[in-house]
C-alpha cells in the first residue's frame, strides 16, 4: 500500500473507530470492493481520468446503500463515505 494511501486509511480508521461506526463503515467497505470486483465497467469508469470527481461521487450518490439490518438496498445514496475520505 501507497504511503498517501495508508494515512488515509488510517485516518478512516480512527475517525471510524472515536464514532463508534466502525462496523457499518467496514460493510460498506466489503460492498464497495464486491461492487468493483465484479464490474469492469465501474472499475474503468472511477478509473477514467477524464471524468471528474464530482461526477465519480454523483454517481456513488445513485448507488444504493445498504441496509445494515436486513442486507437489502434501500436506494439511499452512499457516497457519503467516500465524501468522506476526499476531505481527509
Amino acid at each position: 500500500m501507497a504511503v498517501a494511501h495508508r494515512v488515509y486509511a488510517e485516518a478512516l480508521l480512527q475517525a471510524s473507530k472515536e464514532n463508534d461506526v466502525l462496523a457499518p463503515v467496514r460493510e460498506e467497505f466489503d460492498a464497495f470492493a464486491a461492487a468493483l470486483a465484479g464490474s469492469d465497467a465501474l472499475r474503468g469508469f472511477l478509473r477514467n481520468p477524464q471524468v471528474e470527481t464530482e461526477t465519480k461521487l454523483a454517481a456513488l450518490d445513485d448507488l444504493p446503500e445498504p441496509d445494515y439490518d436486513t442486507g437489502r438496498r434501500d436506494g439511499t445514496g452512499s457516497a457519503g463515505l467516500w465524501r468522506a475520505i476526499g476531505s481527509l
